[in-house]
């Protein structure tokens, strides 16, 4: 297996939105066995999520 597309933090933040982009879940979708994300974007996404307060809703990655 290959990756063709390393996805940085706001194309996956965009693709957990409540409305996300269409066209980014349409290529997402279309692509999705040849993506992939660096280990320091993983790290970016969880600090963002555990800097929300808890009561936010928002905390969907943990």
């Amino acid at each position: 297996m290959s990756f063709r597309f390393l996805l940085d933090s706001n194309i996956i933040s965009e693709i957990n939105k409540k409305i996300p982009h269409k066209l980014v879940v349409q290529k997402t979708n279309q692509y999705q066995s040849e993506v992939s994300t660096a280990s320091v974007v993983i790290h970016e996404l969880l600090f963002g999520c555990l800097r929300l307060p808890p009561d936010s809703g928002r905390r969907r990655f943990l």
